[in-house]
Order: C-alpha cells, then structure tokens, then sequence
C-alpha cells in the first residue's frame, strides 16, 4: 500500500508539472479580442531594440516601417518568448505619478520585442526616454505587416547550417505557437529559446534539402513553406501568411491538433481524485 500510494503520488506531481508547462508555453487565444487588461507603464530608455531578447534587431520589420513603440514585457506575457511579437494598443489612464506627458497621451500601438524580468504580468516597459510608473489599459491586437512584404519571414541566423539551424519567426500579425521540420517523411517540432529562435541541433544529422517548415499560429492555423537551402544570417520572405486574426480554424489540415497538452488536461482531475482518495 505505501509503495503503490508513492508511485501515485509522484505521478500526480509529475502530471502536475506537465500540465503547467504546458499551459504557459504559449501566448493564450483568449488574450485576443475585445478584453481590456489593465497595468502599469514604465520606462527604460532608448536604444534597446537592436539587443533586444526577442532578436529582431536585424531588420527591417514592420514595426520599424509602422514607427510603433517597442516595449519590454514581464515574464508572465514573455513566456519563455512565446510572448514575442506581440502587439498592444495602450491607452493612458490618466493616473500614476511621475514627470511626464505620457498620462496625456492618446491610445497608441506598441510591438513587444523585449523581456522585462522585473515587470508585474500586466506591466509594460517603454523603449523611451521618460519618468513615472503610469496607469494603462491595454488590449492585445494584430500587428502591422510589412507593407513591402506580407508573407512570413525566417530569419536564419548567423552560424547555422543543415547540421545547426536556429530560425527566427518574423511579420506574424499574431503569436507564433509552434515552428516544425518535416524529417524522414514525418513532422518535428523544433524547441522554442528564450532568445524567440526555433533550433534544431542535429547532433551531426543534417537535414536534408529542401527542407520543408510548418508554422503554427496559436489559433491553430498551419502554413507551410519549403526552405531551398539554409543561409547563414539570410531574411527569408516567404510566400505564405496566416489567414486567421482572431477566431481558430475549424476542420482540415489547418485545424488545431489535438497534444499531449489537452490529454494531461484531461487526465489530470483523476489523477488527483484518486490521489487523495487513497
């Protein structure tokens, strides 16, 4: 009896932990829409995009085109860099204190490229120069796309080859959930850096060319493009965008796929019914 209860207590806590990976590996569907958060609004200079944790410092993207804000955002909207990209539209309170103009601002659009490790979940940092903590509301919106391009871009970064290959999401309108190589006739998904690069380490296996890419969006849309060779620190302008801005898709190949992520969710309430029913 003791030993079975320990073997059921450790599978609870390891399914535990699983589930909370899970759910926090990716920026959330609900945080699209209509909803309103509110927060607060710092600043910290200028200057910081091009070294920014997100790695777009290499450009041109479209929010350099658009002339938005960049912000820093705290780790419970960074998410490991799930968070990366994404867009606020920020609206001053009129609260807060400090030596600024910024409670007199109107609402204006931000694109999120940096981590602030000390930041409040609903807090935000501002890439200017400035003083105060301000009050704000803020929604999570589409960005701008590139108006040159678009479609998709892959960063390849510097280093990488069929071998070591690190890719760099760029011009998604919305979040990027999951990046995938297609290897030996079958899809694999590619691990996600803080730094915002999907690597792939072959351990001396390389891919072979062309390499097909899947790219998912966290409302469950799938596009795919084939990458013809892997260019060190070469913008690749795809020809695919994702169709979807707000509502996930229903059906065919694009529907959301069901992962071990919605199983633990499941299973997770028996597991912890039996665990204390022992």
């Amino acid at each position: 009896m003791t030993l079975t209860y320990s073997i059921l207590k450790l599978i609870f806590l390891v399914t535990l932990c699983s589930v909370q990976q899970t759910l926090t590996d990716t920026v959330p569907t609900s945080w699209y829409g209509p909803k309103n958060f509110t927060g607060e609004l710092t600043f910290y200079g200028t200057g910081g995009s091009l070294t920014a944790t997100c790695g777009f410092g290499n450009g041109p993207m479209a929010w350099q085109v658009s002339n938005l804000k960049t912000i820093a955002i705290g780790p419970g909207t960074f998410l490991g860099s799930a968070g990366c990209g994404i867009c606020l539209q920020i609206t001053p309170t009129g609260t807060g204190s400090g030596n600024s103009d910024f409670p007199t601002r109107h609402t204006f659009l931000a694109f999120a490229d940096n981590l602030c490790p000390e930041c409040a979940p609903t807090a935000v940092d501002l890439a200017e120069s400035g003083d105060g903590r301000w009050g704000i509301t803020y929604r999570v919106v589409p960005c701008p796309l590139d108006p040159g391009n678009r479609n998709l871009q892959l960063f390849i970064k510097e280093g990488s080859s069929t071998y070591h290959i690190e890719i760099n999401v760029r011009n998604s309108p919305i979040a990027i959930k999951a990046l995938r190589f297609k290897i030996d006739g079958n899809w694999q998904n590619v691990e996600r850096k803080a730094y915002n690069y999907f690597v792939r380490d072959g351990n001396g296996q390389p891919v072979s060319l062309p390499l097909e890419v899947e790219l998912e969006s966290i409302f469950g849309e799938t596009v795919h493009y084939s990458l013809a060779s892997i260019d060190s620190q070469a913008l690749v302008r795809t020809d695919v965008q994702f169709s979807s801005g707000f509502e996930p898709q229903s059906g065919g190949a694009s529907a959301r796929k069901f992962g071990s992520g919605d199983l633990l969710i499941w299973i997770l309430p028996f597991v912890a019914l039996f665990y204390f029913w022992i």
